[in-house]
């Protein structure tokens, strides 16, 4: 995290249209948010760049394996203070068991908590991020 923030004083709107810009053509990014989450994910900066590597690579993994033409993204706090995170595309999981990858490790470093699963048809992951200076 302290890596991805060196330089990135950008808003969350303006760091999520890069990983959009990167994605273009390949495919089309939905996200949805109300505006007041999307000015308290601004007002913490840690809390920002937790939730945009959290994005960017949910939307790298969806893109490369699930081949599916459109990736929603929908941005929620919850009572506790925490920034829930849910994206999915279609596609199924892999039914193979394999050791944690960098993305799962970044995921655990990052979030209080995810998941990632099988849900009619789609691949949906949940994450949980507190808000915090």
């Amino acid at each position: 995290v302290s890596v991805s923030m060196q330089g990135s004083t950008g808003s969350f709107s303006e760091q999520f249209h890069a990983i959009g810009e990167a994605w273009d053509g390949v495919v089309k990014l939905t996200v949805t948010s109300e505006p007041e989450t999307i000015e308290l994910i601004n007002q913490f900066p840690v809390a920002r760049a937790c939730v945009l590597e959290v994005v960017g690579e949910a939307v790298s993994n969806a893109a490369k394996h699930s081949k599916s033409p459109a990736i929603n993204i929908e941005l929620k706090e919850n009572q506790f203070d925490q920034l829930v995170i849910s994206v999915w595309s279609d596609g199924r999981l892999s039914t193979q068991t394999t050791r944690k990858g960098y993305g799962s490790q970044m995921l655990d470093e990052v979030t209080s908590s995810w998941t990632l699963t099988n849900l009619k048809g789609r691949v949906y992951l949940r994450a949980v991020i507190q808000l915090a200076k």
